[in-house]
């Protein structure tokens, strides 16, 4: 279970969590559902080929925001699925390379003391929000990433 107090109010949010490693070591499927999951086969000793799900929202506080209010904050929500190659560089060094799309990409912005009663995962309750800006298009995007392991 998965809570926390955004700007919006209490989000509670229920995790599965799976972890499979085939007996090979070639296929691992990492999955902590609703929030992100990763599905990968090593096609060779350093190249890695897969899928990701990441879901998972946050609010920011804004300083100045739309209206000239300093009272505002960010709603993020975005749904990312990627492709992936992932390099081993060194035993601890990976470069991840990423191609996917942002479903449901938003991020709203309210005034402060617009809340919600409760969040539970991707369901809100009570939700009478003024919205105060655009909402962005789904999209495609690309992703380079430097990763560290740390091994123990």
């Amino acid at each position: 279970m998965f809570a926390n107090t955004e700007n919006y109010g209490v989000i509670l949010v229920p995790i599965l969590g799976l972890y499979y490693l085939s007996a090979n070591e070639n296929f691992e499927a990492n999955l902590n559902l609703p929030i992100n999951g990763d599905l990968n086969y090593r096609v060779c000793k350093k190249a890695v080929i897969g899928m990701r799900f990441d879901g998972l929202g946050t609010t920011y506080n804004l300083h100045q925001s739309i209206n000239n209010t300093n009272n505002a904050y960010v709603a993020k929500n975005s749904n990312e699925l990627f492709s992936y190659l992932r390099f081993e560089l060194t035993k601890s060094v990976y470069l991840n390379t990423k191609i996917g799309y942002a479903l449901g990409r938003n991020y709203e912005v309210y005034d402060s003391n617009d809340k919600i009663d409760l969040a539970v995962s991707f369901f809100y309750f009570g939700d009478d929000r003024t919205q105060l800006n655009d909402n962005f298009k789904n999209g495609v995007i690309f992703k380079i990433e430097l990763l560290y392991r740390i091994h123990f």
